[in-house]
């Protein structure tokens, strides 16, 4: 005889087979076997290939099963003769138990933290409790019936407490459905938030489909009443609502290519509104569009808007004249065009006349294709400065950009201040320059930047400042990195002729000698006429026992002989990886920890610009020195 086991592997693999499979076995292995198989399926079983734990026949329509797997994406189950079902899975729990023959109890509770607990007979819903539950200040709980009412209508009764956050509701409500589904009704009384609040609203569709719909409400705070008309090709709408911010009519009227709305309200401090918008969609496929708004204060001052606008596919305008409360009145447009060459060019004017008769604005131009972008500007502000500017970019057949851009003010006053940039930009360099005229001085500048890979960077920027009264600066830097896996090295110069004459330059290297072993050596020099010349030379090993911890001794000797050397211990927030993480992690420990000496017995640690200052730190003299410690931990 076949293996029970195997057997049930297959009448579960093929559930929607089931009477043609048992009809086989029955016929072939006969009626005793067949009771074994049946037998043996009532246990708890478990497959590997199937993904799940079964126990009874789940494809019996009246036998009792459990299955728990993928395929269901959670539980099912069923008692013989069904008394108690159910499913268990992704959207939530749905069970039902039978009382009898004809009742039943029938919960369900879904995914989004909402339940229902219906009584039902012959599957028909005769009442239910219902809530949902999210938070303190966010749920609902009820009870609800709909009652069958002649020629198919309905009417659901509900009674429920909600809190929410627009406060909170107690209400009685009803909701009539005709049996065609043509007429609707709603009607709801209760307290929001210790305020009466109630609502009536109903609906009728015509045999042609018109609809008819009307609304009276009232939620404690506000009072309004809706109306509206909708047929197959048009719609019309109106509103009257009050509460303690005034009171506002309105209405909207929508075909398929036009709609305007219209509105006119009166607020609580006795400014009167009468406004309106509308569009139109022209057989072109263009779009014509406007907004109009007319206020009175109740002091008797009037303001408002009157906008509009055009668009299609290639061209875009608007338009807009205002006057606000204050008494400015304000003209002003924009416009855009797409050329057949698909360049866009566009546009923008704004005109302002304040209350004392000043007048202000600006007159903006762009024009931008694939390769080429430019903008420009003219404006004058409400204190009369007038400003001449623009912008542009062009990128040349070998991929570089080039880009400028200049401003011309001239103040009230008569004073010119202004600039002017330039720019060439490729995928390894870029050379600047630019001429700025100040309040009262005139800056000339420019510089050079270049990559050779990824390992060699030089960059070069010199400049002069000359004031209208005062001896000129000019200054020169210069700044060279090379990084690679194993050594990272820098060199930075400075130097400057003029009201100042100075000249500095620092170095350093990283390298690594060896596996957790690495090696640095630093140099600074500074003179300036009238000043102490300044230097320091400096060098140190580090080694890394783990990846998070280094250990380092370090020294330096400055200008007047005087050494200093420190040996200190970090603990580092991320892995050294490197060279590159040693370099440019010397300062940010997440813990450090130093002992030093020095021949300096007053003033700083020269050491500290380099590998931190500590946070907490004593110092006793020694001989001609003295030995410092301290300790540095980053929050």
């Amino acid at each position: 005889m076949p293996d029970t086991k195997k057997v049930i592997a297959i009448i579960d693999g093929h559930r929607g087979e089931r009477d043609a499979l048992f009809a086989m076995l029955q016929s072939s292995l006969g009626n005793a076997y067949t009771q074994q198989v049946v037998a043996q399926m009532d246990k708890l079983r478990l497959s590997i290939d199937r993904k799940e734990i079964a126990a009874g026949d789940p494809s019996n329509p009246d036998g009792g099963f459990f299955v728990a797997g993928a395929e269901q994406q959670g539980a099912k189950w069923r008692t013989a003769g069904g008394g108690f079902s159910g499913t268990a899975d992704k959207d939530g729990l749905d069970t039902t138990v039978k009382t009898n023959e004809h009742d039943a109890i029938h919960a369900h509770v879904g995914k989004d933290q909402s339940g229902t607990i219906a009584y039902e007979r012959d599957g028909k819903s005769q009442g239910e409790l219902f809530g949902h539950y999210k938070s303190g200040t966010d749920y609902e709980a009820g009870a609800r019936k709909t009652w069958g009412l002649d020629g198919g209508s309905t009417l659901t009764t509900t009674a429920s407490h909600q809190v929410g956050a627009n406060g909170t509701t107690d209400a009685l409500t009803g909701a009539y459905k005709s049996g065609d589904g043509k007429t609707t009704a709603d009607g709801s009384l209760g307290v929001k938030d210790g305020q009466f609040a109630g609502s009536a609203s109903g609906s009728h569709t015509r045999a042609d489909g018109t609809v008819i719909a009307g609304a009276l409400a009232h939620d404690g705070k506000t009072t309004s009443l809706d109306g509206s008309y909708t047929d197959k090709d048009t719609s019309y709408s109106g509103r009257l609502a009050h509460d303690d911010q005034g009171t506002t009519l309105s209405g909207a009227y929508k075909d398929k290519d036009t709609s305007i709305t219209g509105r006119l309200g009166r607020d609580a401090q006795g400014t009167t509104t009468l406004g309106g918008t509308a569009s139109q969609e022209l057989k072109s496929g263009a779009t014509v569009s406007g907004a109009a708004e007319l206020s009175r204060s109740q002091a008797g001052q009037y303001y408002g808007s009157l906008d509009g606008a055009y668009k299609d596919k290639d061209t875009s305008l608007t338009g807009h004249l205002g006057r606000d409360l204050a008494g400015t009145t304000t003209l002003s447009g924009t416009g855009s065009q797409e050329l057949k060459s698909g360049a866009t060019i566009g546009g923008a004017a704004e005109l302002h006349r304040s209350a004392a008769g000043q007048y202000y604005g600006s007159l903006d131009g762009s024009y931008k294709d694939k390769d080429t972008s430019l903008t420009g500007h003219l404006g004058r502000d409400l204190e009369g400065t007038t400003t001449l500017g623009g912008t542009g970019s062009h990128k040349l057949q070998n991929g570089a950009t080039l880009a400028g851009s200049a401003e011309l003010q001239r103040s009230a006053a008569g004073l010119y201040t202004g600039h002017l940039d330039g720019s060439y930009t490729d995928k390894d360099s870029k050379i600047d320059g630019s001429i700025v005229r100040g309040a009262d001085s005139t800056t000339i500048g420019g510089g050079y930047t270049r990559k050779w890979g990824d390992e060699l960077s030089l960059s070069a920027r010199a400049s002069h400042l000359q004031p209208d009264h005062g001896q000129g600066q000019s200054t020169f830097t210069m700044s060279e990195q090379y990084k690679s896996g194993k050594m990272i090295q820098g060199l930075d110069l400075t130097a400057g002729h003029g009201a100042r004459d100075y000249i500095g330059a620092k170095g350093s290297i990283d390298a690594q000698l060896a596996p957790n072993l690495y090696a640095g050596a630093y140099g600074s020099f500074a003179a300036e006429s009238g000043k102490q010349t300044t230097a320091q030379l400096g060098a140190s090993l580090t080694f890394t026992p783990n990846e998070k911890t280094a250990l380092t001794l370090a020294g330096v000797i400055d200008e007047h002989g005087t050494i200093e050397t420190r040996l200190q211990y970090d603990v580092f927030k991320s892995k050294i990886n490197g060279v590159s993480d040693i370099a440019g992690h010397k300062k940010d420990a997440l813990v450090s920890l130093f002992l030093s000496y020095s021949q300096q017995t007053g003033g700083g640690r020269s050491l500290d610009d380099r590998y931190g200052a500590p946070k907490y730190g004593t110092s006793t003299p020694a001989g001609g020195g003295q030995v410092m410690a301290g300790i540095k931990i980053a929050f």
